[in-house]
């Protein structure tokens, strides 16, 4: 195989497990008691002037598409720990997936005159006169986890194409390139989801022995990821291969796939690197074999870092990239390195080094401002 696999020095300490419960998920919602310190409004939603530890250097607002998505809630931890480090408010909402509500609490954050809103963008194009609305007040947009241009926003993004479709290459060639597959996509019309879909096409194109029985949409919503799981596992007798574009289902799906006692017959494929996926890998009744590793941790730390600097009046790049790799099973490593499949264009990690790397992000990202 044609690849690049990346030694690592190992840190001097190792970042604990981050992942917690998940809040309610309902539109236009606060984060709950999943992390702590997020509200930051009054009953009136004016902004307040402190914060616990002392006065505050300014105000970030922080829209969701999904907290009952476990990457979004890793996201806000991450970025709640750069918060409280750099000394600013973090006030986080949870739009539901609705176009309309973040419309509607990017104009709330607009009258409560905060500093920064980052949000993940349900959709670019709709959401185009609300940034120009928040750069008409002074008001910096960064749109979250993808590369998007308003002409009124900044974006800190993963490249999205280039790992899920390295996840699917790995897949193909474990696979043998044939078989019958079922794609979960995220959702339509979504920057990240679309990137990825054409990533996975793209991929499967050069694999004229794999057949794609069904795709679906999820939404980025974990119960309707299941959902679509159960009908595929109903409907189908034999899969080979099930791809999932969000690390907010897989561990469900590895847990449903293996009731319904098929671990041995389906290779599932993640995307998102997060840490209870990658934690599971390679251990007894796990069946992910590729995951694109992006890390809600590390795009939700950096991103706060980039609102410190607008804060401060320093300038950054339009659109702030985080390193994307492949993690493999060790079962897959071992088929890629006997294949002429091409992934010369990723890091392809172990599962021991991609947690390291997810884990990191605060070494990572440290120094990234500094001259």
């Amino acid at each position: 195989m044609k690849k690049r696999i990346v030694a690592f020095l190992v840190c001097a300490a190792m970042i604990g497990s981050l992942l917690a419960g998940c809040g309610n998920g309902e539109k236009g919602n606060t984060l709950d008691s999943t992390v702590e310190n997020v509200s930051g409004t009054s009953e009136q939603g004016e902004k307040d002037d402190s914060t616990a530890s002392g006065e505050s250097k300014g105000t970030i607002g922080w829209i969701m598409i999904n907290l009952t998505n476990s990457f979004y809630v890793s996201a806000v931890e991450a970025a709640q720990k750069a918060a409280d480090e750099l000394g600013y408010e973090l006030i986080v909402r949870d739009c539901g997936g609705s176009l309309e509500t973040e419309i509607d609490m990017i104009e709330n954050f607009i009258e409560m005159d905060v500093d920064v809103i980052c949000a993940d963008f349900v959709n670019a194009e709709g959401l185009a006169d609300a940034c120009k609305k928040a750069d008409d007040a002074g008001i910096k947009m960064i749109s979250l986890f993808n590369s998007i241009d308003t002409g009124y926003n900044y974006s800190v993004a993963y490249d999205h194409y280039t790992g899920f479709k390295a996840a699917t290459i790995a897949a193909c060639e474990a696979l043998e390139g044939e078989g019958q597959v079922v794609y979960m996509h995220g959702g339509i019309g979504n920057w990240a989801g679309d990137e990825r879909t054409r990533g996975f096409e793209d991929a499967v194109a050069d694999y004229p022995g794999i057949e794609v029985l069904s795709t679906q949409s999820c939404n980025w919503d974990p119960a309707t990821g299941v959902s679509i799981a159960q009908t595929w596992l109903t409907q189908y007798d034999h899969i080979d291969a099930m791809f999932c574009m969000t690390d907010g289902v897989t561990p469900s799906l590895i847990e449903l796939i293996a009731d319904a006692g098929r671990t041995d017959e389906i290779l599932l494929v993640g995307n998102d690197g997060e840490t209870p996926v990658l934690e599971q890998m390679n251990t007894e009744g796990c069946n992910v074999g590729a995951d694109a590793l992006l890390s809600s941790l590390r795009g939700g730390y950096l991103a706060v870092l980039c609102a410190d600097q607008l804060i401060q009046g320093n300038e950054i790049e339009k659109t702030t990239w985080i390193p994307v790799s492949l993690v493999v099973s060790d079962k897959v490593m071992e088929v890629l390195e006997n294949s002429d499949a091409d992934l010369s264009f990723i890091d392809v990690l172990t599962a021991e080094e991609g947690l390291e790397v997810a884990n990191n992000y605060q070494n990572e990202f440290k120094d990234y401002f500094s001259e």
